[in-house]
C-alpha cells in the first residue's frame, strides 16, 4: 500500500450493482463503457486492460468501435495485454483488493481510497 500511496496518480473504480438477471459480459461492458468515459474526460488516451480469451477480447473492441461510431468517445485507445507481459497490470488487482477489503470491513484502506480513489456504482 505504501508503494500506492506514493504514486501521483488517480484510480477509478466502476462497480456494477446488478438489478436483475443480468449476465456478467453485459455488466463488464456496462462498466468498461463508463470507465472509458472517465477516462478520456480525465486526459487519458489509452486503457490496456489484462487480456482474457480472444473472443472477450475481441467483444471489448467491438464495444470500442461502437462508441466511436455513436459518438460517446472521441479519442482513447484499448489494448489488451497478457498479464505476464505487463507487470503495472498489478496495480489495478491491488487498489481493488484494498476498496474490497475497505467495504468488507476485513481491513481499512479509508484513507486511500478517499484521497486516491474515485468510485462509482451504476446499475445494470
Amino acid at each position: 500500500m505504501a508503494a500506492l500511496e506514493s504514486l501521483e496518480s488517480l484510480s477509478f473504480i466502476i462497480a456494477a450493482e446488478q438489478m436483475s438477471t443480468i449476465n456478467d459480459e453485459r455488466a463488464r461492458r456496462k462498466c468498461l463503457e463508463r470507465l472509458l468515459q472517465l477516462l478520456e474526460q480525465h486526459g487519458v488516451d489509452r486503457l490496456v486492460l489484462e487480456s482474457r480469451t480472444a473472443s472477450q477480447d475481441a467483444r471489448d473492441r467491438h464495444l470500442v468501435s461502437y462508441l466511436y461510431t455513436s459518438h460517446v468517445l472521441r479519442s482513447i485507445r484499448l489494448d489488451h495485454v497478457r498479464g505476464d507481459c505487463e507487470p503495472c497490470l498489478w496495480l489495478p488487482d491491488q487498489i481493488l483488493g484494498a476498496y474490497g477489503d475497505t467495504k468488507s470491513g476485513e481491513m481499512d484502506f479509508a484513507t486511500f481510497l478517499n484521497e486516491k480513489v474515485l468510485d462509482e456504482i451504476i446499475c445494470c
